[in-house]
């Protein structure tokens, strides 16, 4: 497969899966030798045209992961659609032939940890490496699911890289990796100063839903129901059905936690905008009726400096309201707030919230959902199949699973030798597992190797 060949194949994965009637620009950078910045844009239909330039070998290459408005300039407020992230991951370290084995010891534990999803495509980019998750178009109001999701994966990749010492070189580009209309080296072309090209592969080709990715790796869904009451005026009148008057103290702490973050950057807060306000929103719900959430929510935003449409906050209220109500560990809680110093970290000091009984009850239930899943996987059923039958995202399935070694392949093998055993015949087998013959044939074919 040409240079040429292979870079298309990973602009069609990452960008042509989308509506060509869609009116958004992929933008490329071409960065010159000089330092001047030349900015190319292309159609959403046109995007595979990209790898029809002519790389000039003294230039360095860059690319959006996300979409922007038609004909616009490459800025935050112009985003279209959410199609990508990218993590930036420099590597301090000179040393050739080291690189290559700590690149290869960095793929090693991203592949093979249980809480990181699984990136799409892997780029060592002469200096470093960028991490792709691909997923279904996502209008950019869903802003907040996607920031979530940055913030959480750059949590795990740094306790990933400070918990191996061979891994102690690489250093994550936070403030480029939060950049949802930055550029990022586009695949197979020339990287200047490292004298390298920067190459990709995949590690799995599955396509993302960014909001099974947020609600399965973000957080567990506990839904909250709604009380009858509607509160009259926006004082503290929490629902009976939430819990303890603990859980009641720890919400009022959160509530004006956020609001003293905001206060104490001048409502300035334009790169986390969006986490605090899905934060707030699920803290006030579960504190004053449905009904005047979205007031609390305009009040707080007419104090920033500039404020989010109000778009954007009904789709945040319209998420919140539409789960019933969300509940956050502390930790899951401060980790959505991307620029919380070491000390307000600190002061939070929220209330103990541990009950055994609820505990006990938890652990029941999942241990419980997680044997359902296993018993659902190994009777055949897909994982989309598996997630609606026992009422979780299709993420934790996958996840579980994998933390089994569990193989659906292997399963199926056992199960087709054991109907054979019986006498069955492949037509008889092929009508009580809905497999084709020659999926048996081959199921078959790889026991005898």
């Amino acid at each position: 497969m040409t240079t040429q060949e292979k870079q298309l194949r990973i602009l069609n994965f990452l960008f042509g899966d989308f509506d060509n009637n869609f009116h958004s620009t992929v933008f490329v950078g071409c960065l010159n030798r000089d330092g001047a910045m030349r900015e190319m844009k292309y159609p959403i239909r046109n995007v595979l045209k990209i790898a029809d330039l002519n790389f000039a070998g003294s230039c360095d290459y860059y690319v959006t992961a996300n979409s922007l408005k038609c004909n616009r300039p490459r800025h935050s407020d112009q985003l279209f659609g959410l199609h990508n992230i990218c993590i930036d991951i420099d590597l301090h370290n000179s040393d050739g032939f080291l690189n290559q084995k700590i690149f290869d010891d960095l793929k090693f534990f991203i592949v093979h940890d249980l809480e990181l999803p699984l990136p799409n495509v892997f780029v060592r980019t002469g200096r470093g490496v960028q991490l792709w998750w691909h997923f279904t178009e996502t209008s950019s109001k869903l802003l907040f699911m996607y920031q979530s999701c940055v913030q959480l994966i750059i949590n795990r990749l740094n306790d990933i890289i400070s918990a191996v010492d061979t891994l102690s070189g690489f250093n994550i580009d936070t403030m480029a990796s939060r950049n949802v209309v930055g550029y990022f080296r586009l695949p197979f072309t020339f990287n200047t100063k490292s004298r390298t090209m920067a190459t990709a592969e995949f590690l799995t080709e599955e396509v993302y839903n960014l909001v099974e990715l947020f609600e399965g790796y973000c957080y567990d869904v506990h839904s909250i129901a709604h009380s009858s009451v509607v509160a009259t005026s926006l004082q503290i009148q929490p629902h009976p059905q939430i819990g303890s008057k603990q859980y009641i103290s720890l919400v009022r702490k959160r509530k004006k936690f956020l609001e003293d973050y905001c206060a104490n950057r001048d409502y300035n807060i334009v790169g986390s905008r969006d986490l605090v306000m899905f934060l707030y929103c699920a803290t006030v719900y579960n504190l004053v009726g449905v009904n005047y959430v979205m007031l609390a929510m305009q009040q707080l935003n007419s104090r920033f400096t500039s404020p989010l449409r109000q778009s954007h906050l009904d789709s945040i209220y319209n998420y919140v309201v539409s789960k019933g109500g969300l509940r956050f560990t502390n930790t899951k809680f401060l980790d959505y707030l991307p620029f919380l110093t070491d000390t307000e970290r600190i002061s939070y000091n929220t209330a103990k919230t541990t009950n055994a009984t609820r505990d006990a009850v938890r652990k029941k239930t999942k241990e419980e959902r997680n044997r359902r899943i296993l018993e659902l996987a190994t009777q055949g059923m897909t994982s989309e199949q598996i997630a609606e039958n026992v009422n979780c995202s299709v993420i934790t399935v996958k996840r579980f699973l994998k933390s089994q070694n569990f193989s659906r392949s292997d399963r199926l093998r056992e199960q087709i030798l054991n109907m054979r055993n019986q006498g069955m015949t492949i037509i008889e087998i092929t009508n009580k597992t809905n497999l084709t013959k020659r999926h048996i044939y081959q199921l078959l074919e790889n026991n005898n190797h």
